[in-house]
């Protein structure tokens, strides 16, 4: 180097330390892919949990609804009972779901019509209540289905 030239770089992003701005921009583009990073990995632990959940539920639904009979002395009705019983909560859980998504759709396209008259607003309080009424409509569709 020559004397009395001397230029100083920044550590992390090799800027000039005159150039602060830039300096800052990189630097703060390098937390936020570090922040965007992290919920990526972390929204794939969360789906892999959730895969692995699923796929030991439906290992123990398949080891209860294919158990062997003849070894235990139990019935189908035996067996079967606790799972028709799981099924009659879901579908009751669904049904609830759907009324409050449909209560809900009804009240924000409501408060839209009547203050803004903002046409996302009622659009996605249309889609509610149609997420609303599908829900509901579900479990009788899959019984008329199953029958």
């Amino acid at each position: 180097m020559l004397k009395g030239h001397s230029i100083s770089l920044c550590l992390r992003c090799n800027h000039k330390l005159d150039d602060v701005k830039a300096c800052l921009t990189s630097i703060d583009k390098q937390r936020r892919n570090e922040e965007n990073m992290n919920k990526l990995n972390n929204l794939k632990l969360k789906v892999e949990m959730f895969i692995t959940f699923f796929i030991l539920c439906m290992t123990k639904m398949e080891m209860i609804v294919f158990a062997d009979t003849k070894a235990t002395g139990a019935t189908t009705e035996d067996i079967l009972g606790p799972v028709n019983n799981l099924n009659s909560l879901l579908t009751a859980l669904v049904v609830a779901i759907g009324t409050i998504v449909l209560i809900w759709g009804v009240v924000s396209v409501a408060g839209a019509l009547m203050n803004s008259h903002d046409g996302t607003q009622i659009l996605n309080g249309v889609f509610k209540i149609a997420a609303g009424v599908l829900m509901i409509a579900i479990p009788l569709v899959i019984s008329f289905l199953q029958s």
